[in-house]
């Protein structure tokens, strides 16, 4: 039809769109698009409860296991010969008595002990009395005769070793220093000569010296036995482990072979070894690999330290966490264990003694061992 304008229907619901536009402005003043919203359902929340525990766990993990492997290497593998700490205060001698306070679990820890302080030495005994106030200990012990004079108010130390010195100074037994070659260079020792045929061959622990085996020593002079103090690889001033750590008797049982080679070449006809702690690993390593076992007719060890594992898991537990009152939990301590055993080259499994070489052993043994040792676990000596 002529004149007339052909409307799409679309103009017609433009303009009816126009028309209630218009008129919901009229009414309300404004127009808002409506806004739909999810509603939060169970399962939605929960999905989102689950990936933040996730990532808070990963991040637990990942930094905590991260930390304590750092803390297991300082701690257990690093080499190190800082000079001590005096931790704690000999506040009062009085005769036979010294009263000392402090944090060390030592303190009133029964026995006979080392007391080391700058410029002097002296072993305490029985404890007499002792109270804890606020993580500290107070305690009054026997001060034993013989020891270097000390004034009250001296920074001290406890050790373990109970003697300092060397075999003349402290029993009057007379000794030379002797020298031998090991796989990673010159090694030393100190040598009492005896008047039999069977050579004791003293083996310290990690970290240790000489001074640790003195407790001992008068056992082999009583008997007549030739004494051998040895250093081994990773001590102050001798050769160095070539993977940089200690290895608890894997590498170090080459040089107990090589004082054990020294004591045959000067006549031992049977040798008898006595391990310290990681000293004992050293020990057991040689009876199982060296041929010169075979000349060994008895061993001592005394705190073996023989599953390093079982020795990172017992210390661990006691080690505070850092966040709230709790101990580092045992799943963080599998996790810096196996943080550690790709970034330090560990493999676990080989400082297991237990597992991989007692049933090769066939040297009777005397181990020593006891409940309060706070660092080695005593299971794995029973």
């Amino acid at each position: 039809m002529a004149g007339r304008v052909r409307r799409s229907r679309y103009a017609d619901v433009l303009q009816r769109g126009e028309f209630v536009a218009r008129k919901t402005t009229a009414a309300s003043g404004t127009h808002r698009p409506k806004v739909l919203r999810r509603r939060m359902t169970l399962g939605r929340f929960l999905g989102w409860l689950l990936l933040a525990v996730v990532v808070l766990a990963g991040l637990f993990y990942g930094i905590g296991g991260w930390h304590f492997s750092n803390v297991l290497r300082d701690d257990l593998l690093a080499v190190s010969h800082d000079p001590p700490t005096y931790d704690i205060v000999a506040v009062e001698v009085d005769g036979s008595q010294v009263t000392l306070r402090g944090e060390d679990s030592k303190i009133d820890h029964p026995g006979v002990l080392g007391l080391a302080w700058e410029d002097g030495y002296a072993q305490v005994g029985e404890v007499l009395e002792a109270v804890e106030d606020g993580g500290e200990t107070t305690a009054t012990r026997l001060y034993l005769p013989g020891g270097t004079p000390l004034q009250d108010e001296t920074a001290a130390r406890l050790d373990s070793y109970a003697f300092s010195g060397d075999p003349m100074t402290n029993f009057n037994y007379p000794f030379t220093e002797v020298s031998y070659d090991s796989p990673v260079g010159e090694m030393g020792a100190w040598y009492v000569e005896g008047n039999s045929d069977t050579w004791m061959i003293f083996v310290h622990g990690r970290g240790g010296d000489r001074q640790e085996a003195l407790r001992l020593v008068p056992l082999a002079w009583e008997r007549g036995y030739h004494i051998l103090v040895i250093d081994y690889r990773n001590d102050e001033g001798r050769g160095a482990d070539p993977s940089g750590f200690y290895q608890f008797g894997r590498t170090e049982w080459e040089d107990v072979a090589a004082a054990a080679r020294y004591a045959r070449e000067n006549g031992a006809q049977e040798l008898i070894p006595v391990g310290y702690s990681a000293g004992g690993g050293a020990v057991v390593n040689f009876l199982a690999r060296s041929p010169l076992r075979n000349q060994v007719s008895a061993a001592i060890l005394d705190a073996p330290v023989l599953d390093l594992e079982s020795v990172v898991d017992h210390n661990a537990a006691d080690t505070p966490l850092g966040i709230g009152p709790w101990n580092v939990p045992s799943s963080l301590t599998q996790v810096a264990k196996w943080i550690s055993s790709w970034r330090f080259d560990i493999d676990w499994a080989e400082y297991d003694y237990i597992e991989g070489l007692w049933r090769d052993l066939h040297t009777p043994m005397l181990i020593l061992h006891g409940d309060a040792d706070a660092s080695v676990p005593l299971d794995t000596s029973i």
